[in-house]
């Protein structure tokens, strides 16, 4: 990620968890997986723009506050499970 460009992750109103992620994607460059049972609706406040790595830290806090974690599979292959999945790091 470059921490020279900024992002707006800015849902003051609940936006669905796979709506987020698809923008996540697009400036991360991450593919992310994630079952369709899991989408849940995402608050976040953050009026100002954030350079890419903290925008993507304040993603993570997000999914944890939802009961969701990453795993990170293969470079930049993510999958969202939920925090108490026993899932291994790899598939």
């Amino acid at each position: 990620m470059d921490d020279h460009r900024t992002v707006s992750l800015h849902y003051p109103k609940p936006v669905a968890l796979n709506r987020l992620i698809e923008e996540v994607a697009r400036w991360s460059g991450y593919s992310f997986v994630m079952d369709p049972s899991l989408n849940r609706e995402i608050q976040i406040f953050s009026p100002r723009r954030l350079p890419q790595g903290e925008g993507f830290a304040v993603l993570i806090a997000a999914l944890e506050n939802a009961g969701l974690r990453l795993i990170e599979l293969d470079g930049m292959i993510v999958k969202i499970v939920e925090a108490g999945s026993r899932q291994s790091r790899k598939a």
